[in-house]
């Protein structure tokens, strides 16, 4: 029972990166743009991190999906599949019948110097209005004392399309589960296997 617990436990942190060092927000609400809807980025640089070569960031499956523009120094493409850092199982967070939308750096290469950097502008047209809670992966280097340079990669939640045109994203969205219910999840995990080791003491 004990190690089934742990187990769980730890398939349930998939979605929390130990260093998330790319965090991306939706800006605002879907907007209306002609007959679609726009979802506007802002992607935070963290501290201790940097973009260069290999950097990008991946939003996995976009219903929806009509197009995709990047930031200055940035580059956008689309596929069913990946684009994924390589410690990551791709299977686990990506539908392969929908879009995902990856965004790769390619400018020069720049660190936070100590403090986050705000990066606007990365922005996915959708026929869906609404939200759910999907999923986003990142690879960027760190820039710290002897770790620069090193590769970070990771996963995390983010709002994306869902919904059908003006719903409310109860619709054709592929939702992820809140971070809150994976807390719930594994606080219920805990609790049986507490009950378990509290069964075998008597």
């Amino acid at each position: 029972m004990k190690a089934v617990a742990y187990c769980a436990l730890a398939a349930l942190t998939f979605v929390a990166p130990s260093h998330a060092s790319l965090i991306p927000y939706l800006n605002g609400t879907p907007t209306q743009n002609g007959s679609d809807f726009l979802f506007n980025y802002i992607v935070n640089l963290e501290p201790d991190a940097s973009i260069g070569s290999g950097t990008f960031i991946t939003f996995y499956d976009i219903t929806g999906f009509v197009g995709a523009t990047p930031p200055a120094n940035w580059s956008v493409t689309t596929a069913n599949v990946g684009m994924t850092p390589s410690n990551i199982n791709g299977a686990a967070i990506d539908n392969p019948n929908v879009i995902n939308v990856t965004f790769e750096y390619n400018g020069p290469t720049l660190a936070t110097d100590g403090s986050p950097t705000k990066m606007p502008g990365f922005e996915i047209f959708s026929t869906d209005s609404g939200t759910t809670t999907g999923t986003y992966s990142f690879q960027d280097s760190m820039d710290v004392g002897q770790e620069t340079g090193k590769p970070l990669q990771g996963v995390g939640p983010i709002a994306v399309p869902a919904g059908a045109p003006g719903g409310t994203g109860t619709g054709s969205g592929s939702a992820v589960p809140e971070p809150s219910t994976f807390l719930m999840l594994g606080s219920g995990l805990s609790a049986v296997f507490l009950i378990g080791r509290r069964r075998r003491r008597t």
